[in-house]
């Protein structure tokens, strides 16, 4: 059951209390600003990156990464990103 004085949220089939919700955005905000690789061409290129945003899409959480020396950005599936680590 529900408990009394809770705010609940509903999203994508699914009821959520707004406690969950902060802390889903407390983690995905710990994810800026680490570094990983990203593999590119069937893994037979690997390119060091930086997370600089993260979002959640349909259930799916995606970071926007930046190599660490060079120019641009990209969104990537967050599975795609081997932290350093790891």
């Amino acid at each position: 059951g529900q408990g009394q004085g809770e705010q609940y949220y509903y999203r994508a089939g699914r009821v959520f209390r707004i406690k969950e919700l902060i802390m889903t955005v407390v983690e995905m905000n710990k994810l800026i600003g680490t570094r990983g690789f990203v593999s590119i061409g069937n893994n037979t290129l690997a390119m060091r990156v930086e997370v600089v945003d993260v979002r959640q899409s349909y259930g799916y959480t995606q970071v926007e990464v930046v190599p660490t020396d060079g120019t641009g950005s990209a969104w990537m599936a967050l599975a795609s990103v081997r932290f350093e680590g790891e």
